[in-house]
């Protein structure tokens, strides 16, 4: 069931509004039912030997929140938003690749499941994409 809310907004609104959302949610049987199957319907596909048998995906997933301003103040009543992290759990061997700006700045995060890759690619990768930026955008 998703959940709407009106930007901009307040700090406090947002959190308010996101508390009652989760207490309705947590409160609604109907909701809950579903999570139920779709949790178990996670666990059969995740159990299925094909799936188990199929090779890991090679490349992260890219995905892009854009400028992120667009949904967070830098300021909500006097209280400044310095800075913002962004990461998912991972589970298998996928990864995703998060690109987007805060405050004028190009972030690049990926996220990563440390069973199935090692930190130094990792970071070696990301590298390799902010030197092919600098290049690539004459910076």
């Amino acid at each position: 069931m998703p959940h709407k809310v009106d930007l901009p907004g307040s700090y406090w609104d947002l959190v308010k509004s996101f508390n009652e959302y989760y207490k309705t949610f947590e409160q609604d049987p109907e909701v809950l039912e579903m999570t139920g199957h779709f949790k178990r319907g996670m666990r059969v596909v995740a159990s299925n030997p094909e799936f188990i048998k199929a090779p890991l995906p090679k490349d992260a997933l890219v995905s892009s929140l854009g400028v992120v301003e667009r949904f967070i103040n830098r300021d909500y009543k006097g209280i400044k938003v310095k800075n913002l992290k962004f990461g998912v759990d991972i589970v298998l061997g996928m990864s995703m690749l998060f690109l987007y700006t805060f405050q004028g700045k190009l972030r690049l995060v990926h996220s990563f499941n440390d069973a199935f890759e090692k930190p130094e690619d990792i970071q070696m990768y990301l590298k390799e994409m902010q030197s092919t930026l600098i290049q690539e955008l004459l910076l």
